[in-house]
């Protein structure tokens, strides 16, 4: 089982909470201002602070619902806010995904988000990007 804690600041409960006894949407948007704040606010200056732009109704092609939370953040948002490459952009990618476009394959989304961290590690052992 895990062990979720509700947030000192918008008082969500969550896995994502760090010692500071703040969650991570919170940390991330840069200090919400008050614990009256609620959690869609911190969930939107967490959007703001990406960069991502308005949530747009679910679009099989630009906006698949399998790739985005509830808020609106969608996959690519996480992917090119950190920088990521190819094959940890595509092990994120498939680890955020996992479940949601196709519940029976939960578990082959895992081993994808996997193949693509063993050749991540794999490159940069050899030296590569």
């Amino acid at each position: 089982m895990t062990n979720s804690m509700k947030c000192i600041r918008c008082e969500q409960v969550s896995v994502m909470v760090g010692p500071s006894g703040v969650c991570r949407f919170c940390t991330d948007a840069e200090a919400v201002p008050s614990p009256s704040v609620t959690h869609a606010a911190a969930l939107d200056q967490f959007r703001r602070a990406l960069d991502v732009p308005p949530m747009s109704p679910s679009d099989p092609v630009n906006h698949p619902a399998h790739y985005r939370t509830a808020a609106g953040i969608e996959s690519i948002d996480v992917i090119e806010a950190f920088g990521l490459g190819f094959r940890a952009g595509n092990a994120v990618k498939y680890i955020l995904r996992a479940g949601k476009k196709d519940p029976k394959k939960h578990i082959e989304d895992l081993e994808k988000a996997a193949w693509y961290v063993a050749r991540e590690i794999a490159a940069l052992k050899r030296g590569g990007a």
